[in-house]
């Protein structure tokens, strides 16, 4: 039998000795009966799909060697029984959901060697037990939930030779006993909570070939001691407080090929001893307080593919022989710092080159034009706030090359000296381009048509230039656009139509031009979040359809134009109803009529009429005349009018709602590396900013477990001000989860609507350990999810959630139109897939939002055309008890 093993002497003859059963796709859970197989030695389950529990009886496995049950769902807690298998040797429980604390028997086991609980929902702390286990070798405890000290009897272990307690929440300091441990190898202790100094002991482990101690809160300075270890391959101290100069005895380590001291408070100059580090492929510095020039020996460290000294006080210019040295360079980071000349043309010969940042600098002359010829593998061009030049069409020549680029995704030029003509070659660069900014220079000439080729944009900034001529209607084929910014220009004519065609827009600045007409009601079809028209010369009333998009919550613009018409119609009670939009300014147009008294224009801080003198009515703060004075039988016209549509708009809106949710309802019946732009539209995190943002992904952030991963509470800056953020962090190692990954980018890159949870960005990324990571950032709710309400669960204060009739209808409401508009306003109907309570989730005032795409799919209609697609109907989806 495949897996089964059997003895051939003795005693053991025709007796089941080991059983290898891992990546056999198996199902279910792990038979108890396997407890009488008491010749067993080997049990290898690995890489199945085996849940519930573990046995018990398996402590009964008296002659147990090596037990490995890695990479499943098991859970429950670890059975103190197994603690009975005296001989085990290994023992491998990785990847799973187990639960529980490490029980204190495991350190009777005196012939182990190999303990690993990776990945796992382990709490508590390390048993002391475990140092008694003096043959132990490879101890691996990472990513749980272990809080505590971390016993100091665990550094007499002198036979280990591999420790990872990494991604825990493990506190206090590392004792100067660490030295004890004269055979380890690898040392992993990242994402903890440790404090205190990196001790000097250290520097004793001869053997030590891998030491990561990144993402904790060691203070002090780097000791000079880690200059002994002469095995050294990697040394990882990144995002801590350390202080002090980087030590000289660093360039000792002639092995060393990751070097990374990324934030922290180091001072001083780049030794130029590090030039001797040869074998170097990874060279990380930024985010400190370093000062002076690069040495020149640094560019002998011809190995590098990675090059970042961003954000310090360095200055001085580049090498310029810099792209010979550095020939296999992937990423080159200098951004932020004080450094001026040239951008060296030597730069052009790293074809290998992926990601050129240099922004924040002073660099000046032109682009170089070879950039885009030998450099095809360019990512990112990162040139902001420098003082680069073009004047005419020879010094734009560098646009010309970059379309040989077929990979650029990122060019970003803003803050500089460009003027000129923008060139027509723009058209052909990469249709995967995503950013194009080239904001605050002084750009002139007309818009190139061909603009709306690039249908990768996302984001579009030509803001504060001298622009002019009309907006191109192309630019409605950038269907992938969320932020178009083309303000402080001197553009004129009509706004295009065409811009309705956008349906991905969420952030719209056209202001301060010249721009004449009215605005366009196909605007109402971009899920507009922000809108900016001030100071144009636009007339005629505000269409309905604007104010109709639910998305626009954050600010709309429209004073110092020529718009007219009476209030009522152009805002409708719908607006007063929209509880988001935190900003509403119409000020100096030719508006008449009854301000409301709901919503938005109860808060006078929020909003901005002046300037309209037929305007009435309104809070008193507003100080505006009251509407009785108007009798004139224009006036009483055109009230009863605006009674007359705004009642109508009313009763259509609820007989809609209404009708929306009871088809909505029938219709799911019957279905089922970060890299850090400026003016970005969504914020730009790494996967340290998300470290940071958690606490390290500690326990006490955990808001919820899901099937592919876990949501975390986190706090960011972005622009100067907090935001509390929910981090939906994969794991990676579950089957399935990549997939959930790459469908919930898919879907809620082109979906945007108030009731819909806001994704604020995603990051795709490695960890600390050099493991795939991949997660998604959203807006947190306080509110937490209908589940919650629905079923009453407790608060910390003791009080249950309740919701009375009229919340129940307006969440049921929010569904439908969320619902609503995924079936039926994209051109591809989205189907959710896995509607649940637990998936809704509430914002500040309760309104519901829906969340969680990993299952959704696109419903083409001709789903023959599309099997890989198609075939994913075959299987039920959803959560069992709420498909529909």
């Amino acid at each position: 039998w495949r897996g089964v093993t059997c003895g051939t002497r003795g005693h053991r003859r025709g007796r089941v000795i080991a059983l290898d059963l891992a990546e056999l796709n198996l199902d279910g859970t792990i038979a108890s009966s396997l407890g009488n197989l008491t010749y067993l030695r080997q049990l290898d389950l690995q890489a199945n799909h085996f849940h519930g529990i573990i046995p018990s009886e398996l402590g009964g496995l008296a002659q147990l060697e090596h037990l490995n049950l890695s990479s499943n769902t098991i859970r429950g807690e670890i059975p103190p029984t197994l603690a009975s298998c005296e001989h085990l040797q290994s023992v491998s429980l990785r990847r799973n959901n187990i639960q529980g604390v490490i029980p204190a028997a495991f350190g009777d086991l005196s012939e182990l060697q190999v303990f690993d609980l990776k990945h796992n929902m382990l709490k508590g702390s390390i048993p002391q037990e475990l140092a008694s286990l003096r043959n132990l070798e490879v101890l691996i405890l990472g990513h749980n939930n272990l809080t505590g000290d971390i016993p100091i009897e665990l550094w007499n272990l002198k036979g280990l030779v591999y420790l990872d307690l990494k991604a825990n929440m493990i506190t206090g300091q590392i004792p100067t006993e660490i030295g004890n441990l004269k055979n380890l190898s690898e040392l992993y202790l990242s994402r903890n909570h440790l404090t205190g100094p990196v001790p000097a002991s250290l520097g004793g482990l001869k053997k030590l070939q891998i030491l990561y101690l990144d993402n904790n809160q060691f203070s002090g300075p780097i000791p000079s001691s880690l200059g002994n270890l002469s095995s050294l391959t990697v040394l990882d101290v990144q995002v801590n407080g350390l202080t002090g100069n980087i030590p000289e005895s660093l360039g000792n380590l002639n092995l060393l090929n990751v070097l990374s001291l990324t934030t922290n408070n180091l001072t001083g100059q780049i030794p130029d001893i590090l030039g001797k580090l040869y074998s170097l492929t990874e060279f990380y510095l930024n985010g400190n307080e370093l000062e002076g020039s690069i040495p020149p020996s640094i560019y002998n460290l011809s190995s590098l593919l990675f090059f970042s000294v961003g954000q310090n006080k360095l200055s001085g210019s580049l090498q310029s022989d810099v792209g010979n040295k550095f020939s296999k360079l992937k990423n080159f980071d200098v951004g932020n710092n004080a450094f001026y000349g040239t951008i060296p043309l030597s730069l052009c010969n790293i074809s290998t080159l992926e990601i050129l940042q240099l922004a924040l600098n002073s660099f000046s002359g032109v682009v170089p034009k070879c950039l885009g010829i030998n450099v095809k593998n360019l990512y990112a061009l990162v040139l902001t706030e420098n003082h680069l030049e073009a004047r005419n069409e020879d010094d734009w020549g560098f646009i010309s090359s970059l379309t040989n680029c077929t990979k650029l995704q990122y060019i970003v030029l803003s803050k500089n000296k460009l003027e000129g003509v923008l060139p027509k070659s723009v058209a052909n660069l990469s249709t995967s381009l995503g950013t194009f900014s080239i904001t605050n220079n002084t750009v002139s000439g007309n818009m190139p048509e061909g603009i709306g080729n690039l249908i990768g944009l996302v984001i579009l900034h030509l803001g504060n230039n001298l622009l002019n001529g009309s907006i191109p209607a192309s630019l409605g084929n950038l269907r992938n656009l969320g932020e178009l910014d083309i303000s402080l220009n001197k553009l004129s004519g009509s706004i295009p139509p065409t811009l309705g065609n956008l349906t991905m827009l969420n952030r719209l600045s056209l202001h301060e031009n010249i721009l004449n007409g009215p605005v366009p009601p196909s605007l109402g079809r971009c899920p507009l979040e922000f809108l900016s028209l001030p100071y144009n010369q636009l007339v005629g009333q505000i269409p309905k359809e604007i104010f109709l998009t639910s998305t626009l919550s954050d600010f709309a613009y429209f004073q110092g134009n020529r718009l007219t018409g009476i209030l009522p119609p152009e805002i409708p009670e719908f607006l007063a109803r929209m509880q988001g939009l935190a900003n509403l300014n119409i000020s100096f147009n030719n508006f008449e009529g009854q301000v409301p008294e709901r919503g938005i224009f109860m808060n006078a801080s929020a909003i901005f009429i002046e300037g309209n003198s037929g305007l009435c009515g309104g809070i008193p703060q507003l100080n505006l005349p009251p509407c009785i004075n108007y009798t004139s039988k224009k006036w009483s016209h055109k009230l009863v009018m605006a009674i007359s549509l705004g009642s109508t708009t009313l009763c259509i809106i609820l007989a809609c709602s209404l009708f929306i949710l009871w088809k909505s309802k029938d219709h799911v019946r019957n279905i089922r590396q970060i890299l850090s732009l400026p003016n970005g539209q969504h914020m730009r995190v790494s996967y340290t900013d998300l470290v940071k943002a958690t606490s390290g992904f500690a326990s006490e952030n955990l808001l919820g477990t899901g099937s592919f991963g876990s949501v975390y509470r986190g706090t960011m800056m972005n622009d100067g001000q907090e935001v509390s953020i929910a981090v939906k962090v994969l794991n990676l190692q579950q089957r399935g989860a990549s997939q959930s990954f790459i469908a919930e980018c898919d879907t809620l890159r082109c979906i945007r609507h108030r009731n819909l949870v806001k994704i604020l960005t995603v990051c795709s990324s490695i960890d600390s350990s050099g493991i795939d990571f991949k997660a998604l950032v959203f807006e947190f709710m306080p509110n937490g999810n209908l589940d919650e309400w629905l079923h009453h669960h407790l608060l910390e204060d003791g009080y249950r959630r309740t919701l009375n009739l009229s919340q129940r209808i307006d969440i049921a409401i929010d569904v439908a139109c969320a619902l609503e508009y995924l079936h039926h306003h994209k051109p591809v109907a989205i189907v959710h897939c896995d509607l649940k309570p637990s998936n809704i989730l509430l914002d500040n005032e309760k309104i519901a939002h829906l969340g969680d795409f990993g299952i959704a799919r696109f419903l083409h209609q001709d789903d023959t055309s599309l099997p890989e697609i198609s075939s994913g109907w075959a299987a039920r989806r959803g959560t069992i008890g709420y498909v529909r």
